[in-house]
C-alpha cells in the first residue's frame, strides 16, 4: 500500500519555539491502529506499529511502516530470484488542526537471495521524557539481515527527541547460553549522544541490552514475514 507522502515545509526551529511552555510531566502514549490513523498523516508500506502521545510540540503521531518483499532490480543477472523490503519510520505533529512532517527515516534490505529480515520489535516502542523539558523521546529497535546461514543479525536502535536523531548500530547476540558460541553482539553508539543529556545514552545502551538476543526474535519473525 502507497500512500503519497504531503509535502510540509514548516521549519523545525519554529514550531519548538512557537510550543507553549510546560512544566516537566509525564509522558502517557497509546497505540493507534491503522483506521485511526488521519490521512493527512501519509505513509509508504503498511503500518506495523503507531503511537500518540502529547507534549511541548503538540499533538504527536508516530508511525512505523514496513513493505512487503517485492523483486529486485539490481540482480537480473542472477538464476535465483532477489528480492528487496523496504521500512519507514514518520513523526507527525498535529498544531492548529494541521499535521506536520517533523521527520521520515528509511532503511532496506536489497538483492537478497537468501532470507531476508527486517522486522521492528513491537515492545522495542518507548516513549520517554528523559531529561523532563516536556518533549518526549521516541525509541524503536529492529533487526536487519540477508543470510543463509548461522550469523549475527543486524540490529538498529534509533532514538529521537524533536527532529535530533541518535543511534546504536550493530549485530545481535547469538551465543547458545551453554558455552559454545556462534557469535557476540556488537554495539556502537552513535557520537550525537555525546551532545545529548547523558539519560539519553543510559536509556538507550539499556534498551539495547533488552533486545539484544536474537532467539528472543525468532517467534516474531516466523509469525509476521
Amino acid at each position: 500500500m502507497k500512500r503519497s507522502i504531503l509535502t510540509a515545509c514548516t521549519a523545525v526551529a519554529a514550531l519548538i519555539a512557537a510550543a507553549p511552555g510546560a512544566s516537566a510531566q509525564r509522558i502517557q502514549s497509546h497505540a493507534v491502529s491503522a483506521r485511526d490513523v488521519p490521512r493527512e498523516a501519509a505513509y509508504e508500506g503498511k503500518l506495523e506499529l503507531a503511537r500518540r502521545w502529547t507534549d511541548r510540540l503538540g499533538e504527536n503521531l508516530l508511525l512505523l511502516t514496513r513493505t512487503n518483499e517485492f523483486p529486485s532490480r539490481g540482480c537480473e543477472e542472477y538464476q535465483d530470484p532477489c528480492s528487496d523490503r523496504e521500512i519507514y519510520g514518520y513523526h507527525y505533529v498535529r498544531r492548529g488542526g494541521a499535521y506536520t512532517l517533523l521527520w521520515q527515516t528509511t532503511d532496506f534490505e536489497r538483492d537478497c537471495d537468501f532470507d531476508l529480515v527486517l522486522q521492528y520489535r513491537p515492545e522495542g516502542v518507548a516513549i520517554t521524557d528523559l531529561d523532563a523539558d516536556g518533549i518526549a523521546e521516541s525509541t524503536y529497535v529492529y533487526m536487519h539481515t540477508c543470510t543463509s546461514d548461522v550469523s549475527p543479525n543486524g540490529m538498529k536502535l534509533i532514538m529521537h527527541e524533536g527532529a535530533e536523531k541518535y543511534a546504536i548500530r550493530g549485530s545481535a547476540d547469538i551465543s547458545d547460553g551453554i558455552g559454545e558460541e556462534y557469535g557476540r553482539g556488537s554495539m556502537a553508539v552513535d557520537p550525537a549522544f555525546n551532545r545529548a543529556p547523558a539519560a539519553f545514552r543510559e536509556f538507550a545502551v539499556r534498551h539495547w541490552r533488552r533486545f539484544e538476543r536474537q532467539a528472543s526474535w525468532a517467534a516474531d519473525y516466523n509469525d509476521r514475514r
